[in-house]
């Protein structure tokens, strides 16, 4: 997702080493940005995507996905995180909020 971090498909290893590559640098991409979770529901668009889609898509070669299935497993992939991350910084905040309002820590 990064502009800064290697495409997924330049990645060392198979796929499964890709992917879990990439859900480091997703992870972290989250974390510094936490906007960023909300983007990922609709297109992004910029000028890194498409070459990233396409490097994404790329990971799951030699897997008997056709391109359609690759770019499904991506979106499903990407989605999740997300959908996992808002989660819990959903937690996060809501524990803040308690612990502001009954005088708790966190």
């Amino acid at each position: 997702m990064g502009t800064s971090a290697p495409l997924p498909r330049t990645r060392p290893g198979a796929w499964r080493e890709k992917v879990q590559a990439w859900a480091r640098e997703d992870l972290a991409s989250f974390r510094a940005r936490p906007w960023l979770i909300e983007i990922t529901s609709g297109p992004f668009l910029g000028p890194h995507a498409f070459a990233w889609t396409d490097s994404a898509i790329r990971v799951f070669d030699g897997t008997g996905l056709d391109a359609e299935e690759a770019l499904a497993m991506v979106g499903v992939f990407e989605r999740a995180l997300a959908w996992l991350l808002d989660g819990v910084e959903q937690r996060v905040a809501e524990r803040v909020v308690e612990g502001r309002t009954e005088g708790g820590t966190l």
